[in-house]
């Protein structure tokens, strides 16, 4: 037996005029009206604003982290031997980007300073994620090319 109830066209059209019958009137003029078909018990929305900012408040602590800072200055000791700079790069379907870190070893010390990224959107145009992958590259040598140069950084690690 199938469990979905299949109707008749005959009895589909006699449910829709009993339908329209329950549900359209005509007043004095002679116009049609129709009854809108309301819910009439809804649930109040209740008012969470205190659950909400507790919720708000134990989300912030969690994120607030303490040890990370972001210094504006890189230092760089020249004589320093464990000095690096990384370069990544990244490409997909909408955009493409890179960005450069300069590390710095001494001892058992180790510092990572970012230095610079660079973003860029797709072309409209339908393009290859190997030509993406190719432009990324592009953006990726510039950058380091150019940090390389104002850093004065000629004879340094690069990866």
């Amino acid at each position: 037996m199938d469990p979905v109830e299949t109707k008749s066209k005959e009895e589909m059209e006699k449910n829709a005029v009993e339908h329209f019958m329950k549900t359209v009137d005509r007043d004095e003029e002679g116009r049609y009206i129709v009854k809108l078909p309301w819910i009439e018990a809804k649930e109040i929305v209740q008012d969470n604003r205190s659950v909400d900012e507790q919720r708000c408040i134990r989300t912030s602590q969690k994120l607030k982290v303490e040890d990370v800072t972001i210094p504006r200055c890189v230092k760089i000791n020249r004589c320093t031997k464990g000095i690096s700079l990384h370069t990544f790069c990244h490409a997909s379907k909408t955009a493409y980007s890179t960005v450069v870190f300069l590390r710095k070893t001494s001892g058992e010390n180790i510092e990572i300073f970012f230095i610079q990224a660079k973003s860029r959107v797709a072309p409209l145009n339908d393009i290859t994620i190997s030509r993406l992958e190719l432009l990324k590259c592009c953006i990726g040598a510039r950058l380091t090319s150019s940090i390389r140069k104002a850093m004065n950084l000629a004879l340094l690690d690069t990866t």
